[in-house]
Parts: structure tokens; C-alpha cells; sequence
């Protein structure tokens, strides 16, 4: 076979590699578009973008069911609207659609928001491979589990993995301040991104840091002229009602730090240490304090690791800024008190990245890491299984923060190999 042959059947092979993922993923798209969305998670954003457009507050009970009571639905069971005003500020132009045509509207873009990620991942990752690995990513997403949870329950997070996406594209071609801009953009649309003002200013990264914080405030300032100050102010609350061990609306019976699908740290603190929890038999019959605080103790400890491996020297700067970027963005899942499955979607951008360092450093170890934690991440599971509620299965309700966790210590070692590198 010569020279010439061969290059034909290495691209074909990537030009089949990419249909294939390509096929896989429109299977995915069409099966959503008529068939298994249920909206759960959008309606209340939606209600919630309603209310602040009707300058009326988004967070009491009774402002969303009166939204709902208008659309048709008097007897529609919601979630809290729990996001900072401008989230649904953001969406209204949504505004002149029904609840129907607005979820399907923003199931498409949702999508949209997937392949454009997919695209931008694999130019910036797998420039010599482009289209296999598009095609492979296509593949990943078309079974991923927690995609598909987020898909048809029309979250947010297919929005903040193109940000991600974007904003490390433009760090690794230098445009830090363009990419400090986009993680603002992410930070108001979802406060976890928040976290990267934090990243920039351990690593004295100052052009990023002072762009995204520019981009929060002039999106703050756009917030408060639109709905005032005082909806911002009822926005408090809410954000202390999702401190560990506890929930908005727990007042009507929401438990949601403790759900089987939510994968924190702190819900499997609850699980295991808190009697009489409601969801499993713990192991030790403590208190929820006793959890919060040992979830606490394991968020300052997360930190710190981040902070030791990934803060600038001195002396120098660290060549390559990926590692950093992507344990900011894990530990950004890990800190809070929830972590719902579906958030899960962010996580494949560090996947996809220690997937090419596994490549680039021909390492086994990072392969077969990657590997089982993209196995782990996209398969379903039975959360609430009652094997999962009793004796050894209790960790396993939690199941999925194990890849969270471990891709953000491989992270975490990579930044201190590549600083020893530079050093």
C-alpha cells in the first residue's frame, strides 16, 4: 500500500469517524425533538423570566404559580427560581412564546450550544484530528446521560459549557481578557462560573480578572436599571438557602441538598453521617451539622490544592494554563451543595482536555483514567435504588462525584508537572 493510498484510508476513515458521530448525535437531537422532554427544570425559568418582565419578583411561590396560572397552568408543579435576575433577563426574548414553543426553541439552541462547544474543543485540542474527534465527541455526547437529563429538562448548562469552551479557546490563544469577558457573561447567567475571579486573581492574572469583573458589574448595573434593586435583594435569601444542609422551599417539602441525584460532597455527607436523613441509613447516626461541617472542611481542602498547584510563582509564569483552567472549572462543581447530575455536561471539557494530555504524553495511567471517568459520567444510574440505601451502597447513590474528584486531582498534578517543567 503506498504513500498515497494510505492517506486516502486515513481520511476516510475520519470522514466516517465524523459522520458516524454525526448520526449517533442527530439520533439524540430528533428523539428529543418528538419524544421524552418533560421541561421540568425550564418551566420554572421561564415563569421566572415572566415575572421579572412583569417587574415582579421571581422568587416567592406565588409569583411563580400566578405565571403559571396565566399560561394555562394553575396546577403546575414548579421548582424555586433560584438564579440571579439576570438569568431570566437573559432569556426574554423568549418572552412572546408560549411555554411549548419556548422549550423547544431553547432545546435547539441548547443543542446548538453543544455542537458549537464540540467544534470549538476539538480545533483548540485535536488541531491535527479534527474531524475524528469532533465525530468521537459527537459520539460521547449522543450517550451521555446526564446531556440527555439536561436536554429534556431544558437547563442551563449546554450554555455554560460553550462559554467554557470559549473562554479556553481564547486563553490559549492568548485573548485572556476576551476570555475573562465570557467567563462574566457565564458568572451572571449561573453563579458557579464565579469562581474563575478567584482563578485569575490567585494566579495574578489581572487582564482576565479585570475583564470579567468589568463584564459582572456592566451586566449587574444592566440587571438593576431593568428590575430595580430590591428583586436583587430578594435574591439573598435564596443564596443562603442553598448553603449546605439545607433547600429553598423547604418549607413545601424540598430537600433537594440530600436528593439521590444530587452527586455533592455535602449530599453524601448526609447520606452517610445524618440520621434519620429520610434517604438512606447512614453509617454513623450524626448530625447535619456534623456533615456540613466535614463538607466544609473538604471544600477548604479542595481549595487549598487548587491553590497550591495552581498559583504563578513569582519568579515565572506557568507555560501552559490549561491544567489551572480546567481544576478551576471541576472545583466550580465541587464546592457547592448542589451538584445534579446533569451539571455534569460542564465536566466534558476537562474530559476532553485530559484526554488529549493522555495522547500528548503517550500515558496509560491519564487514558485509562479519562476513560473510566467519561464511562462514569455518561451511563445512567439508578440513584435511587433501594441497593443504594443501606451498607456498603450507600457511596454509590453518589456515584458520579468519584470522576469529579478524580479529574480534579489529575488536574491539579498536572499544573504542579508543568510548573516543575517551566521552573
Amino acid at each position: 500500500m503506498g504513500p498515497g493510498h494510505r492517506d486516502f484510508v486515513a481520511r476516510a476513515l475520519e470522514w466516517l469517524t465524523l459522520a458516524a458521530g454525526a448520526i449517533l448525535y442527530g439520533v439524540l437531537l430528533i428523539r428529543g425533538l418528538w419524544s421524552g422532554r418533560h421541561d421540568n427544570d425550564f418551566k420554572h425559568i421561564y415563569f421566572g423570566m415572566k415575572a421579572l418582565l412583569d417587574a415582579s419578583s421571581p422568587y416567592p411561590p406565588e409569583s411563580l404559580l400566578l405565571q403559571a396560572s396565566r399560561a394555562g397552568m394553575p396546577d403546575a408543579s414548579l421548582n424555586p427560581y433560584v438564579y440571579l435576575p439576570f438569568t431570566g433577563l437573559s432569556l426574554g426574548w423568549l418572552w412572546p412564546l408560549s411555554l411549548a414553543a419556548a422549550s423547544q426553541v431553547w432545546f435547539v439552541v441548547s443543542h446548538l450550544c453543544v455542537v458549537g462547544s464540540c467544534v470549538l474543543i476539538a480545533r483548540i485540542l485535536f488541531p491535527r484530528r479534527q474531524m475524528p474527534a469532533l465525530g468521537l465527541m459527537l459520539a460521547v455526547c449522543a450517550v451521555c446521560h446526564p446531556l440527555a437529563r439536561n436536554l429534556t429538562a431544558g437547563q442551563l448548562n449546554a450554555v455554560l459549557l460553550l462559554c467554557y469552551a470559549g473562554a479556553f479557546t481564547l486563553v490559549v490563544n492568548g485573548r485572556a481578557g476576551m476570555a475573562g469577558s465570557v467567563l462574566g457573561f457565564a458568572a451572571m447567567f449561573k453563579l458557579s462560573p464565579g469562581l474563575f475571579l478567584v482563578h485569575f486573581a490567585a494566579r495574578r492574572e489581572w487582564r482576565p480578572l479585570a475583564a470579567m469583573a468589568a463584564m459582572c458589574v456592566v451586566l449587574g448595573l444592566v440587571s438593576l436599571a431593568a428590575v430595580g434593586v430590591g428583586i436583587h435583594l430578594e435574591f439573598l435569601p435564596m443564596l443562603r438557602q442553598m448553603g449546605y444542609g439545607r433547600s429553598t422551599w423547604q418549607e413545601y417539602g424540598a430537600v433537594f441538598w440530600k436528593e439521590p441525584a444530587n452527586q455533592s460532597i455535602n449530599s453524601l455527607l448526609t447520606h452517610l453521617l445524618v440520621a434519620d436523613n429520610g434517604i438512606t441509613t447512614p453509617w454513623l447516626a450524626g448530625s447535619q451539622s456534623l456533615a456540613n461541617g466535614l463538607t466544609a472542611a473538604a471544600g477548604a481542602l479542595l481549595t487549598l490544592i487548587y491553590l497550591v498547584c495552581a498559583t504563578l510563582p513569582r519568579a515565572g509564569r506557568v507555560a501552559d494554563p490549561a491544567p489551572a483552567f480546567m481544576a478551576a472549572l471541576l472545583l466550580s462543581l465541587l464546592l457547592p451543595s448542589l451538584m445534579w447530575d446533569h451539571y455534569l455536561v460542564q465536566a466534558l471539557l476537562p474530559a476532553a482536555w485530559l484526554s488529549a494530555r493522555a495522547i500528548e504524553r503517550r500515558s496509560p495511567l491519564i487514558a485509562l483514567e479519562v476513560t473510566a471517568a467519561i464511562i462514569i459520567i455518561c451511563a445512567p444510574w439508578p440513584y435511587g435504588s433501594d441497593a443504594f440505601r443501606e451498607g456498603a451502597g450507600v457511596p454509590l447513590m453518589s456515584v458520579k462525584l468519584l470522576p469529579v474528584l478524580g479529574m480534579f486531582l489529575r488536574c491539579c498534578r498536572e499544573c504542579r508537572r508543568t510548573l516543575h517543567a517551566t521552573n
